[in-house]
């Protein structure tokens, strides 16, 4: 792929899940796969869950995934109830003290193809901030408090 389609960090960004990357995370011996919103990305749509009382963090993106996978891809909703799509969504602390806040979702090669999915589902809403609004506002709200 000509150089021009990769982002900073050497990732090739997939057609249809932007502003989320899926990369593959490691190799040897099992190849592990991650779907990731990073701290900007995250930081940008802050607002919409602010407006429905939540604040808008990376944990509050796995709530997000996982209503989202419910609600458009039960069987993805499925794999992340297994397990087989893990959360590993939190703050990366910086040398200078300061901390990038990401969400991601971690699957075996077997899965990539439905944490693909996820992302074509997130960026969907994260794109329509009416839709992602109204999720979260629909939402439990103690399902927040947890992530």
């Amino acid at each position: 792929m000509p150089d021009q389609h990769r982002m900073r960090d050497g990732r090739v960004p997939e057609c249809g899940i932007d502003p989320f990357s899926l990369f593959l995370f490691h190799a040897d011996p099992d190849p592990r796969y991650v779907l990731e919103l990073g701290q900007d990305a995250v930081g940008a749509v802050k607002g919409v869950f602010v407006a429905q009382g939540q604040a808008g963090g990376a944990g509050d993106w796995n709530v997000v995934a996982a209503l989202a996978a419910q609600a458009e891809a039960p069987d993805i909703a499925d794999l992340l109830n297994s397990v087989r799509l893990e959360f590993e969504s939190g703050q990366f602390h910086q040398a200078d003290g300061t901390r990038d806040d990401y969400f991601a979702v971690t699957a075996d090669e077997a899965d990539v193809g439905a944490l693909r999915r996820l992302g074509m589902v997130l960026a969907g809403l994260y794109r329509d901030s009416e839709r992602l609004g109204g999720l979260i506002r629909e939402a439990d709200p103690d399902l927040f408090e947890l992530s």
